[in-house]
This record gives structure tokens, C-alpha cells and sequence, in this order.
């Protein structure tokens, strides 16, 4: 596996490229499900979404009562509320500061979907920031030498909570009708926790038990594509 340069030389030169940014909304019922079970006391606590996308997962802290700060690299459009911030998570000249109610900029969680390219430079700069920090990620983030040795053997998470239950996401928008082979999880490292990876599981049927009305405004078809093989990737427009 080749690494990622994150010198400090090469992050203070960091340029947004669009065909990179690696969108792949949440469908909120997973984020529900794993709020519910993993983190039961998150309510009223301060929750910082650094790759906020168009705001899938913001929609549904703000359903548990959350104080939120939403930020993205750019401003992917926003199907709920606007952005907080737009600037790079992992920039280090000029660092995004969050601000919460209260004027307070120590978050008690950071949780995200992030750029499975840049995922590990997210949880090294989130644990910088001193909260507990949670990631969705495809299964094989656990895989690669250079995570294990840069990222899992100095710092592994307190746990691993594997979705029981498919997660399907696609590029750019959240479509309720497709499927998915993938498996997703959430990588979960605790202020407090200890050297030891537990694993976990979301359980199934989130999908049934968390979902709500409210999430059709995120919902969107995916562009249709034709490749070389005949094979379809991308619905277009709204899902009614």
C-alpha cells in the first residue's frame, strides 16, 4: 500500500480536486442505528462533522438533540442545513475552529463519513483534537500495511462496530433503492479508551427500525452511465 504524504509541506499545498473529493452520502437510518446502539448518551452533546457532504448525518444529529458543527471541504449543496464552515479538515496553516453554542470549540465528538483515501489522515487529525472520535468506513479500512503500522499498532480503536445490516451508498447522492455487496463499520476511538479493539455490532433491520419520513428530502436517484461492459452506475434525478 502506498502512503499518503502528510508532511506539513505537503498539507499547506492542499488543492481541492472534485473528481477526488470521494462523496458517498449516509443514509441516515445508519447513522440512527449506530447512534442508538453505540453511543446512547449523545444527546445534547457537541458534535463536530468535518466531511459533512450534503448533510445526511448532520440531519440526523440534529435529531438526537446534538449541538452541531457541520464543515466540508467545499459546499457540496446542502439538501438540509447550510454549512458551518467550508475549509480542508486536515489543513494545518489554517485549521478549522469549530464553534458551538455557548462560544465553545471543543467538540465532544468527531463523527463522519470521511474520504476512504484520506480516512486515516482524518482520525489522526481528529484525535488531535482530544474528543472521541468516530468514522464510517468500508470494511477493508482494517487492511494495509501502511494503516497497520502508521495507524492501528500506535493507536487502535476502542471498537469496531460492524453494520450487520448492508449499508448500500453510492457517488454523490443517497438512493433508498439500491443495494450494495460492501460492508460497512464504525471505527470508534474513545478519549478514554483502552489499547484493546473491541468489536461490535450494529444489528440489522436498522434500515426498518430508523428510518423516517423526514429523510426522503436526501433522497436523490443516481445519474445513469453506461461503461464499456453495459454495466449501469448513476440514476438521475429525485426520488419522490
Amino acid at each position: 500500500m502506498t502512503q499518503a504524504n502528510t508532511s506539513s509541506a505537503v498539507m499547506q499545498q492542499r488543492h481541492v480536486d472534485r473528481s477526488g473529493l470521494d462523496l458517498f452520502p449516509t443514509p441516515p437510518w445508519a447513522g440512527r442505528g449506530f447512534l442508538h446502539y453505540m453511543v446512547p448518551d449523545i444527546s445534547g452533546k457537541k458534535v463536530w462533522d468535518p466531511a459533512a457532504g450534503k448533510g445526511h448525518l448532520t440531519h440526523v444529529f440534529n435529531g438526537f438533540d446534538c449541538d452541531v458543527f457541520a464543515s466540508d471541504i467545499v459546499d457540496h449543496g446542502q439538501l438540509g442545513e447550510p454549512l458551518d464552515a467550508v475549509g480542508d479538515f486536515l489543513c494545518e496553516i489554517n485549521p478549522i475552529i469549530p464553534k458551538f453554542k455557548g462560544g465553545s470549540d471543543q467538540a465532544d465528538w468527531i463523527i463522519t463519513n470521511p474520504p476512504f483515501n484520506a480516512a486515516a489522515e482524518f482520525v489522526e487529525t481528529a484525535l488531535g483534537y482530544g474528543a472521541n472520535v468516530a468514522l464510517l468506513c468500508r470494511i477493508a479500512f482494517l487492511e494495509g500495511k501502511g494503516r497497520f503500522n502508521e495507524l492501528f499498532l500506535k493507536n487502535p480503536p476502542s471498537f469496531v462496530a460492524v453494520h450487520a445490516e448492508r449499508v448500500p451508498m453510492c457517488a454523490d447522492v443517497w438512493d433508498p433503492s439500491l443495494s450494495t455487496a460492501s460492508c460497512y463499520a464504525w471505527f470508534v476511538w474513545k478519549a478514554h479508551g483502552s489499547n484493546v479493539t473491541e468489536l461490535r455490532h450494529v444489528p440489522p433491520d436498522c434500515k426498518a427500525k430508523f428510518s423516517e419520513i423526514g429523510d426522503l428530502k436526501f433522497a436523490e436517484k443516481r445519474a445513469v452511465k453506461e461503461n464499456g461492459d453495459g454495466d449501469k452506475g448513476l440514476f438521475e434525478g429525485v426520488a419522490e
